[in-house]
């Protein structure tokens, strides 16, 4: 998952199939096979907003024990920002900049959107 910053604010998704009460995501993805899971971040980043971007941090990671489809997975929970490019919008939704003050609430069921933006909360509020 990607937090992606702009002069303007906070990078959101906004899934053509969401409920209204929550209608925002994080551009992520799966790695392809040999991919770095940085590469993958900027590859869907882009593929899901038009924007390229720079990994500014690494923000956390974590082992997800799925029994069922797709398995196992390490989630991995950057910060970028947005160097270039123009915002499109793609089959994942459309995209729309909020300033983290406005940020829509996201659905529980997209927990490494949540997770993502939850680190980068802690990491707001503790000044590092």
């Amino acid at each position: 998952m990607v937090l992606i910053t702009t002069n303007d604010g906070i990078v959101a998704i906004l899934p053509h199939h969401a409920p209204d009460q929550f209608p925002a995501a994080l551009p992520g993805g799966h790695a392809e096979y040999g991919e770095a899971p940085e590469d993958a971040a900027i590859r869907e980043s882009f593929e899901e907003t038009g924007l390229h971007i720079e990994i500014t941090s690494c923000l956390g990671w974590e082992f997800i024990p799925h029994i069922a489809y797709p398995g196992p997975m390490i989630h991995f929970y950057f910060e970028a920002k947005a160097v270039s490019g123009e915002i499109v919008h793609s089959e994942e939704g459309r995209v729309h900049v909020y300033p983290i003050e406005d940020f829509p609430p996201i659905a529980p069921e997209r927990q490494g959107s949540r997770k993502t933006l939850e680190l980068y909360m802690e990491r707001l509020n503790s000044g590092s």
